[in-house]
């Protein structure tokens, strides 16, 4: 990607831990890309305060929808879909969630760093609290919205053998894997994932 206009979409930048020492590693070896998320916090989220961070419009309502992963993730579908990156030339996307199905140009190269398939649509429902009847329609909503999209990326690399079997399994696809520490080398910085 070098000397390539590129963005990086991650789901949300809002808290510290294993996932975002990901992100560090990638900001590390795209230093000029600019940053695309669904919402960021900026007292929470002070690691990334030298990002040129872009977030979607679920970041302008009140933060009691914001902060709510229950409230906002009904709204989190059209907010991945209305993302602009049409003046790209590589888009790389890094989720456990909805980022993977961001709508890029046909010429525009997405790769996509998969930690998970969501596990609070697929795989661990009961702990998450979207395993009730209630929320079957709209689990199923998702879940279907969820697979559609994992199609969109050119390609899909999963962070370890297990979450390529999980790929696999749930979404019917084929990925690459690339352990994170694997990077270590290019950046200096600490990779541990979730």
């Amino acid at each position: 990607m070098k000397h390539k206009k590129v963005a990086i979409v991650y789901d949300w930048i809002d808290s510290w831990g294993g996932a975002e020492r990901v992100l560090e590693v990638f900001a590390a070896m795209y230093p000029t890309a600019d940053w695309y998320t669904l919402v960021y916090n900026r007292k929470s989220a002070q690691w990334a305060k030298s990002f040129d961070i872009q977030p979607s419009f679920i970041n302008r309502l009140p933060e009691f929808i914001r902060a709510n992963r229950v409230l906002s993730v009904p709204l989190m579908p059209f907010a991945v879909e209305a993302i602009n990156l049409s003046s790209y030339t590589h888009v790389l996307s890094i989720t456990s969630a909805f980022a993977k199905a961001v709508i890029t140009r046909p010429e525009t190269r997405h790769v996509s760093y998969i930690l998970s398939p969501p596990r609070f649509l697929w795989s661990h429902q009961r702990d998450y609290g979207t395993a009730s009847t209630l929320m079957r329609p709209y689990i199923n909503y998702l879940r279907n919205w969820d697979y559609i999209g994992a199609r969109r990326p050119d390609m899909l690399i999963a962070v370890s053998p297990e979450v390529a079997q999980r790929i696999k399994k749930i979404l019917r696809l084929r990925s690459k894997m690339l352990y994170c520490h694997h990077l270590i080398h290019h950046t200096g910085k600490t990779c541990v994932t979730t």
